[in-house]
């Protein structure tokens, strides 16, 4: 378990923590405060929260996803890119996706695995009860 200290998508970073806990078994992509999503769907036209699926939905982009910025701490910043996150084809005659990003149920803890664990280095701290990160290249 650990503190998410913010949150961007864009230029404007959003100083509001929340709790996160990493999950190595977990084949969920990401999962993010509902307001949070709202603030990252903001910029992609035309999305709308799906209630059946519990998750966007919007016209299949055909480029790449906005990038999403997470702190930790004072100092950490990582930046998910846009092209590791996913989402799948809903509605082809319509051509509408559905995003893989998951909505909290319970406000402001989300569950976070495969996607953040292979795209940062994580360190976990067992005797301090911490974890770190570290950005690292990815393609």
């Amino acid at each position: 378990m650990f503190e998410i200290s913010g949150f961007a998508v864009g230029t404007v970073f959003i100083k509001r923590s929340w709790i996160a806990f990493l999950d190595t078994g977990n084949p969920m992509a990401l999962q993010f405060p509902h307001w949070a999503l709202e603030r990252y769907y903001e910029q992609i036209p035309n999305s709308a929260w799906n209630e059946t699926y519990k998750r966007y939905q919007f016209p299949c982009p055909g480029k790449t996803m906005p990038d999403i910025v997470f702190g930790v701490g004072d100092s950490f910043k990582g930046v998910i890119p846009g092209n590791l996150i996913q989402y799948y084809l809903l509605d082809g005659p319509r051509n509408i996706c559905l995003g893989d990003i998951y909505a909290t149920k319970d406000g402001d803890t989300v569950l976070w695995g495969k996607l953040i664990i292979q795209n940062f280095y994580v360190v976990h701290d067992y005797k301090n009860r911490r974890v770190g990160f570290a950005n690292k290249s990815v393609k």
